[in-house]
């Protein structure tokens, strides 16, 4: 999601909010935060807020808020070197 070369379109957002979504169970049950990679997991919440916060994004409302009720439906497992 960082570099600069990725086009980032409504049909990515369901994927988003399910990266949102794992990273945040991750921090919520696990000792993830009590290692090196804690600061990537808040660098990439940072950055999946910039493209699906609705202050700040060109994707509309209603864009977003379909995208976020199809990504119940998105296995998505984030790995930090192996800590889950």
């Amino acid at each position: 999601l960082g570099c600069d070369n990725v086009v980032i379109t409504v049909q990515n957002l369901p994927q988003i909010f399910a990266m949102q979504r794992d990273y945040n169970d991750l921090i919520e049950n696990s000792h993830v935060t009590d290692t090196p990679y804690a600061h990537v997991i808040f660098e990439n919440l940072q950055l999946i807020d910039s493209i699906i916060n609705p202050k700040i994004t060109e994707f509309s409302l209603e864009e977003l808020e379909n995208a976020k009720k199809l990504a119940e439906y998105v296995e998505n497992t984030c790995l930090i070197d192996g800590v889950i």
